[in-house]
């Protein structure tokens, strides 16, 4: 693959993450031609990379969409992420490098529930990463979280922003000083709060 169809395919994410497009929006090539100076081929390169990580929909004769994000799909989501990073703890193992990285995750700091969830799903991708099962890893990325956060919010309403900082705080330190078992308890507990729960 080509770091030309990369890039335009990181262009459209960056896209999704900040806002220029939104769910179900159609992308039209010849408008995506013209403000990227690609040509064609590498367009539809890059949506074929996209719709195999479901960020977008190939429909044929109707071309692409980005993905739509409904309420249940959001509920479903936090649902598999909780559920896949319960056990992305339960499997990770502490190392000099992973100690660094957890470290510097730490420092990271948002102001609102979009910034927070996406450092959540940051977070578990991270304890995810190398320390367990590349499948594990593979599939907790698969939910796109991270691209999609500002959306899930949207679908959902934010109950508690602190609950998310306090928790990866909470978990963080516990998985440093190698208690899985403390880490999952906040886990555990961030999730049970419905720090996001159905706007109905």
């Amino acid at each position: 693959m080509s770091s030309r169809v990369e890039e335009v395919a990181i262009a459209i994410i960056n896209g999704i993450k900040n806002g220029k497009f939104v769910p179900n929006q159609r992308l039209v090539e010849a408008d995506l031609t013209k403000e990227l100076n690609i040509s064609r081929g590498p367009l539809r390169e890059a949506f074929k990379l996209l719709d195999a990580k479901e960020i977008i929909h190939l429909t044929p004769n109707q071309g692409a969409r980005i993905k739509e994000i409904t309420i249940d799909h959001s509920l479903q989501t936090l649902a598999i992420l909780k559920t896949l990073s319960c056990m992305a703890i339960s499997q990770f193992s502490i190392s000099e490098n992973s100690k660094k990285e957890l470290l510097s995750f730490n420092d990271q700091k948002s102001q609102d529930i979009t910034g927070e969830l996406n450092n959540l799903a940051n977070f578990y991708l991270l304890i995810s990463q190398k320390e367990t099962s590349s499948i594990l890893y593979s599939s907790i990325k698969h939910l796109n979280v991270p691209i999609f956060a500002r959306y899930i919010v949207n679908c959902l309403k934010n109950e508690n922003v602190k609950a998310i900082k306090d928790a990866i705080q909470n978990m963080t330190s516990s998985l440093l000083e190698g208690n899985r078992d403390a880490a999952l308890k906040f886990h555990e507990e961030l999730f049970e709060m419905n720090f996001l729960v159905n706007k109905n």
